[in-house]
């Protein structure tokens, strides 16, 4: 059970086991709408995949809730909240399993690369060895003498990129304070734009304020006021027109092309269920990310870059 509101490597990490993603809708918060998830819930469900899109958590613990119902794993996609929180306990730590991402786009960067979090003892020795081609890793022989239980691939990072990581780290809690006061300027500036509303966030002190997303009535009026944006120096994503985050624009993945000839998981005959991952689905990402717009916010934006910004949403508040 995924979003289809996030990237393509969700979908891929389920294609990968030779499952069946089943695409859920989202709410007000741009994440997975509880609701959503229980109505697409079957016999067959064995997972529940929570994406926590543009520095804000979904709601978690609604989820947690349903997952402990259904008896489902949770496991976490946290790629782009790292140092995110959701009333106090970190985003990425409530499922079975987190994920972080670490390319150069996110909050805290080692240039590429990741991490798997748990605390279950058998899911973390299965994702070590995988990540490895199935090395255990023992201590105490060699490392061409080392035993495997399964197969796996490379996965690993090396030591640098694991130093950068380790000197982002401590940083981390700055670099999310400076990004939260820059966002806070700018929503102060949008509060003054006629009809703007913000995404709602499950838990504001646990945003890691590294996107402002904003909404306007209806898909027109965001049009509009994104271009008039673009056109005087500030850029920002209608998430619906987005070739990478929005399930029903993967040419590729609607043609089920897979690397396999066969298509296979898709084409596989144990599946009982109906593959649909239309528009009819989704009413409310059709809606909300389509008046949505969302910019990006850096750790640090001069007084003159602010002005800019400033000046730019006066413009494009004239095409309201």
């Amino acid at each position: 059970m995924s979003r289809l509101f996030t990237f393509l490597a969700s979908y891929e990490a389920v294609l990968e086991v030779g499952a069946i993603p089943v695409m859920a809708d989202i709410d007000e918060t741009l994440n997975l709408d509880p609701a959503s998830i229980e109505k697409r819930i079957t016999p067959r469900t064995k997972a529940i995949l929570p994406v926590h899109m543009c520095g804000s958590g979904a709601h978690i613990d609604k989820i947690m809730e349903l997952a402990k119902v259904y008896h489902l794993t949770v496991l976490e996609d946290n790629a782009q909240g790292c140092g995110g929180s959701y009333r106090g306990k970190k985003l990425g730590t409530f499922g079975d399993m987190g994920i972080f991402s670490f390319d150069y786009y996110k909050t805290l960067t080692t240039g590429e690369g990741g991490m798997v979090v748990t605390d279950n003892k058998h899911l973390y020795d299965r994702a070590e060895w995988y990540h490895d081609h199935g090395h255990d890793h023992n201590p105490k022989v060699s490392r061409a003498m080392e035993g495997r239980t399964i197969l796996g691939f490379n996965y690993r990072m090396n030591e640098l990129q694991g130093a950068l990581g380790l000197a982002q780290l401590r940083k981390l809690d700055w670099l999310i304070a400076e990004q939260k006061k820059n966002k806070q300027v700018i929503k102060g500036m949008l509060r003054t734009v006629p009809g703007v509303k913000f995404r709602e966030l499950p838990d504001p002190e646990g945003d890691t304020a590294t996107f402002l997303a904003f909404n306007l009535p209806d898909q027109a009026t965001a049009a509009r006021f994104q271009k008039a944006l673009g056109e005087n120096g500030v850029d920002t994503v209608c998430f619906k027109n987005n070739s990478w985050h929005y399930v029903p624009n993967w040419e590729h993945f609607q043609a089920w092309s897979m690397a396999n000839s066969q298509r296979f998981p898709f084409t596989n005959p144990l599946y009982r269920g109906k593959i649909d991952y239309g528009r009819h689905l989704i009413p409310q990402a059709e809606d909300i990310l389509g008046r949505t717009l969302v910019m990006g916010l850096c750790v640090k934006m001069s007084e003159e870059r602010m002005a800019g910004i400033k000046a730019a949403i006066e413009k494009a508040a004239e095409t309201i």
